[in-house]
């Protein structure tokens, strides 16, 4: 056994001898190889690196135009000088950032997407600053017959960007050199926002990044030699001490087998063999005193562990062993129930691996496997998951109870609206009935002094039936608002927010409210929504500000309604000129019984239904800022939801 040992270490000394002559070898002829694809590698980083920071760099400047747009100029855009004020500004800021002494960008605005002698204007370029203004034409070429901008067009009209290279003029010099640039559409106003960056610059970058690879490499294969001249030695010296390591253990080999039969026997786990190619199973002990049975009771068979085996899980485990042995699985995982021999079943998890395999015919030769007991385990996993299909029950009925609450809050909701049009209706008949009681009172006194003749019948008639008129139209409006149902139909939002006002306009008159009508009512807007809804809505804001601008006795009150058409949204807003809702209370004004009326003019519910309304069927958003003159809401509505 020794001289076999000694033959194997100077063996393998030899081999690594001459491996290392051959790595030697491979390691040259690798590294030139290297050196080249690492060369072509950094030259895509770089320039990779480089579009990252044009793109970076567009953004930034596309950032900054949202940033100062959004805050000091969506309001009054169309306004001329405020439109060149706001190029100035962008303009200032791209003359001043110049990166590197040779990076900036510039806009052009997009006249015609089909291209021509005027598809654009240049708006800002600070290395052009004296074309600015002029017409751009995609027939222009560079020293290179190269057309830059009829490839910038082409790929902003496809992918919305573009990365591209041309021939342009360095800044502050007239030195023409290539250049790469990156185009992006800033689609709010059509424009097109570029930057670009010589590639000579670029290539000083490559050149300096390839010398320290250069040194690198070097400075790694002399560090590479030197370590692999330790590691020849100390494996040559592992090796010489090996002989003595492996006698000791071959020693030690029989005390670790006698150790892991007593580990096997503490963890109580049973052991099973089985050969595919003899079909032969075979179990130890354990396994059959943990079912309760003697050594000897049961038969070491197949036959013997398909009768054992609980009837529902029979084509399950010869399934898994048969996909197991034909290499379908990596390793043999499966959870069963076997018979006891007081006639109940346990729950046992065998797992095995492959042992002995034959390698030319990548046949399974041997499987070794572990039963363990898992029993209580499993019983415990069962009861955990009747519990949590009772808790999902429990979370479903806490669901619809919920929902139940939102539809107790809405008719709540509805009964305080119903009380304020009772009130509304009360405004709205005082004259009528004042003009209907005149004409009656006129008619008697006439008939009485016998001054009575046609015409003043006529005259009061006339009054009576007006009057009656109106009141069976207030009665109307009254109605159709109150029996709308939940289905979905195409409305005009104009139409719903009259029928608002219609209800609410001689509230406000008779307490001195001025109404702010500013929506746009030539262009109708459809939106496909339940009837009454939105009108629910309008109604609590309106009557919100009313109730905020009696509360507050504000001088010259007023209420102010606007209606826009953004990018995505539309945005319905109602104002007014109370002083606006206190900081400590903005962020709970839509919840649910939340009021700053005092004693009983207030349910807290108005907003909270209003905030469900929008949110849910809507499918938008409310939220309430407070403006210079007092409270603003504003009604956000998806733009899909209209048609035009």
């Amino acid at each position: 056994m020794k001289q076999k040992i000694n033959l194997m270490i100077f063996v393998s000394i030899l081999f690594i001898i001459i491996a290392a002559i051959i790595f030697i070898k491979i390691k040259i002829k690798h590294d030139e190889r290297l050196e080249k694809e690492h060369t072509h590698m950094i030259e895509e980083i770089i320039e990779n690196e480089y579009k990252a920071r044009l793109k970076e760099s567009v953004n930034s400047t596309i950032f900054f135009i949202d940033t100062i747009y959004e805050n000091n100029y969506s309001n009054n855009f169309k306004d001329l000088i405020q439109k060149e004020k706001f190029l100035q500004e962008i303009r200032d800021y791209l003359y001043k950032h110049i990166i590197d002494k040779s990076r900036y960008s510039w806009i052009n605005e997009i006249k015609n997407f089909e291209g021509g002698e005027k598809y654009a204007i240049r708006l800002i370029h600070p290395n052009l600053k004296s074309t600015e203004k002029m017409y751009l034409n995609t027939s222009t070429e560079d020293i290179k017959g190269n057309k830059p901008y009829l490839e910038e067009l082409e790929g902003i009209k496809k992918n919305g960007e573009i990365y591209f290279k041309y021939y342009f003029k360095e800044i502050n010099s007239n030195e023409i050199t290539k250049k790469l640039s990156y185009a992006k559409l800033y689609k709010r106003f059509n424009w097109i926002i570029a930057t670009g960056i010589p590639l000579n610059e670029l290539q000083k970058e490559i050149n300096l990044r390839k010398d320290e690879l250069i040194k690198s490499h070097k400075d790694d294969n002399n560090e590479l030699s030197l370590i692999a001249i330790l590691i020849l030695i100390l494996i040559i010296f592992i090796l010489i001490i090996l002989r003595r390591v492996i006698n000791n253990l071959v020693d030690k080999n029989f005390k670790y087998f006698k150790k892991y039969k007593e580990a096997l026997f503490v963890t109580e786990d049973g052991i099973w063999e089985y050969e595919p190619l003899i079909n032969k199973i075979t179990f130890n002990s354990v396994l059959m005193e943990m079912l309760g049975y003697k050594k000897g009771e049961v038969e070491e068979s197949f036959e013997t562990l398909e009768k054992l085996l609980h009837p529902d899980d029979v084509e399950k485990v010869k399934k898994g062993l048969n996909n197991f042995v034909k290499s379908k699985t990596a390793k043999y995982h499966s959870e069963f129930r076997m018979l006891c021999k007081n006639g109940k079943y346990k729950w046992i998890l065998s797992r095995a691996k492959v042992v002995e395999k034959d390698e030319k015919n990548q046949q399974i030769i041997r499987v070794v496997g572990i039963h363990t007991d898992i029993d209580v385990k499993k019983k415990l996993d069962l009861k955990l998951n009747e519990y949590n299909k009772n808790l999902e029950k429990r979370v479903n009925e806490e669901l619809e109870n919920s929902r139940k609450k939102d539809l107790q809050l809405l008719e709540q909701s509805k009964m305080a609206s119903l009380g304020e049009m009772i009130g509304n209706i009360a405004h709205q008949w005082r004259q009528p009935l004042s003009v209907i009681s005149t004409a009656t009172s006129g008619i008697n006194f006439e008939n009485e002094v016998g001054n009575l003749d046609k015409d003043k019948i006529t005259y009061y008639s006339s009054n009576i039936l007006n009057s009656t008129k109106y009141l069976s139209e207030t009665i109307d409006t009254f109605r159709n608002f109150l029996k709308e149902d939940k289905q979905k139909t195409d409305l005009v939002l104009q139409e719903r927010i009259n029928i608002s006002l219609k209800i609410t306009n001689d509230s406000l008159k008779n307490n001195g409210i001025e109404l702010i009508n500013c929506i746009d009512y030539t262009t109708p807007i459809i939106i496909n929504m339940v009837k009454g809804e939105f009108s629910q809505v309008v109604i609590n804001l309106i009557s919100n500000a009313k109730d905020i601008l009696l509360e507050r006795k504000i001088v010259k009150p007023w209420i102010k309604l606007e209606l826009l058409k953004q990018k995505d949204y539309l945005i319905f807003s109602v104002e007014d000129n109370a002083g606006g809702v206190p900081e400590n209370i903005i962020s709970k004004i839509f919840e649910p019984y939340f009021t700053t009326k005092h004693g009983s003019l207030g349910t807290g519910l108005g907003l909270y239904m209003s905030y469900k309304i929008v949110t849910d069927s809507l499918k938008g958003n409310i939220y309430v800022k407070n403006s210079s003159n007092g409270a603003k809401f504003f009604v956000k509505i998806p733009i899909q939801l209209t048609k035009n």
